[in-house]
């Protein structure tokens, strides 16, 4: 999914339309956030509120979540509340005991 496109020498981002539940959602989050802030300091005036900014490459449904915010940071942090799922220990130790050829049991048991 290409996040942005280039129009008269000008980068533009699309709008970050990914559903919550979708399998790759936290990584099309981490993706798009990457380019916003890569693409808004060469293509946005100083002083100009990054907050307004983000609201314009935002759905209805993920302006859902940040509407009552305040400013960029704090919709950004509500923004990867929602995207971006804390892992569960057994999801970081599985691929290590992958490697190892250790089974669940063996490593915990």
């Amino acid at each position: 999914m290409i996040h942005f496109a280039i129009l008269n020498a000008t980068l533009i981002l699309n709008k970050f339309s990914v559903d919550f539940t979708a399998r790759n959602a936290e990584k099309e989050w981490k993706f798009l956030f990457l380019q916003f802030e890569d693409v808004v300091p060469l293509t946005v005036d100083a002083g100009i509120s990054l907050w307004k900014v983000l609201r314009l490459h935002l759905t209805a449904a993920t302006f859902e979540y940040v509407k009552s915010c305040k400013s960029y940071d704090e919709a950004v942090a509500e923004v990867k509340e929602v995207y971006v799922k804390p892992k569960k220990e057994t999801e970081i130790r599985t691929p290590l005991l992958e490697y190892s050829g250790l089974t669940l049991q063996e490593a915990f048991g």
